[in-house]
């Protein structure tokens, strides 16, 4: 979990410097009654051996109280538990305020729409956030707490390696920088390999799937395309490598003059062609 995450984890919460009070969204659920220690297990502090801390989140928020009352004297007196349920309500509006960005702001109507809660502190506040956003159904899977963790399970392991080219896509059949582009490609064909393995030793290198990409762009200007790099059919799956550029480039040069034609709607045949 989130480290040093919330100060009732026992580790000490989020640092206390400037306006930050060393409080956590969950020790705001704590404070209110909407975590109960009793119904978790003994996982936390130092040793992983120990209940939620109540004590220390009370402390924190009393002090907090105890500074909002010294500054603003003018103002009702709030309580610890006051406070706790004003950070709880500042918490939900950022998070409906979130949802919007990408619905309402772009014409889309969320009331008619069901809320899909999950992750482990889904569940306390997605009745909230739907209130907010006037949604009346909220959508809870019994496995939403650990959502997160399995889809981790289940994703495949990728490695991603990049290198600055900055040389001229030579012409069908020209060989003119094959040595370079071959040292490049296969450099990060390489690396990336070793990283997976590392990670997972026990995958063969037959299994793991390689593709190469380049940033390629017009001479003379600046917009580049992601066009895919075949890879060299004549090599078997246990090396894999990238096809030299005097055989790949034909493929490449097709595939860029679709692209740009696709977001810009016109090619210019005559321009040489850069790859970054």
């Amino acid at each position: 979990g989130a480290d040093p995450g919330p100060a009732c984890y026992r580790r000490g919460g989020p640092p206390r410097t400037g306006f930050c009070c060393g409080l956590a969204v969950s020790d705001i659920n704590v404070m209110l009654g909407k975590l109960r220690p009793n119904l978790f297990p003994s996982v936390f502090g130092p040793n992983m051996d120990q209940p939620l801390d109540v004590d220390i989140v009370r402390e924190r928020f009393e002090k907090v109280a105890s500074d909002v009352n010294k500054n603003f004297p003018d103002a009702l007196p709030k309580n610890a538990f006051e406070v706790a349920s004003g950070f709880l309500a500042i918490a939900v509006d950022h998070m409906a305020i979130a949802i919007k960005e990408v619905t309402t702001r772009r014409g889309v109507d969320v009331s008619g729409y069901a809320l899909c809660s999950f992750g482990g502190a889904g569940g306390q506040h997605a009745c909230l956030v739907a209130d907010a956003l006037g949604i009346e159904t909220v959508f809870l899977h019994p496995l939403a707490g650990v959502l997160s963790a399995y889809g981790m399970g289940l994703a495949e392991v990728r490695q991603f390696q990049e290198s600055v080219v900055e040389l001229i896509l030579p012409n069908v059949g020209v060989s003119e920088h094959d040595e370079k582009f071959h040292a490049i490609f296969n450099s990060l064909v390489g690396r990336a390999i070793h990283d997976i393995k590392e990670q997972c030793p026990l995958v063969a290198t037959d299994d793991i799937a390689v593709s190469c990409r380049a940033q390629i762009r017009y001479e003379g200007t600046d917009a580049t395309l992601l066009c895919d790099w075949p890879l060299d059919e004549s090599k078997p799956a246990s090396a894999p490598a990238a096809s030299p550029a005097s055989v790949a480039v034909s493929a490449v040069l097709a595939d860029f003059a679709e692209r740009h034609r696709t977001q810009f709607g016109f090619v210019m045949g005559d321009k040489k062609l850069i790859v970054e």
